[in-house]
């Protein structure tokens, strides 16, 4: 949210179950899409929300990739 300001909002969670608001709709399901194709399922909720939820067993690792695709991902959205 710190690092994207004017496309992220609304940053939340607990533990491994986290989610965020984007703009709109369209900037969610684009920022889905754009996720996915680089190797991360995320889920949309609500109108403006995407949500993960990993299973309990992801390692470090996989976190700091999933953390790197989103960050790629969040850069290239324009609200």
């Amino acid at each position: 949210q710190e690092e994207f300001p004017k496309v992220v909002s609304n940053a939340r969670g607990r533990g491994l179950f986290c989610a965020f608001d984007l703009p709109d709709t369209d900037t969610r399901n684009r920022a889905r899409l754009e996720a996915y194709k680089l190797g991360v399922v995320i889920l949309g909720s609500g109108s403006q929300s995407l949500r993960f939820r990993p299973p309990l067993v992801i390692s470090n690792e996989q976190i700091d990739k999933g953390v790197e695709i989103l960050r790629k991902v969040m850069g290239g959205m324009k609200s």
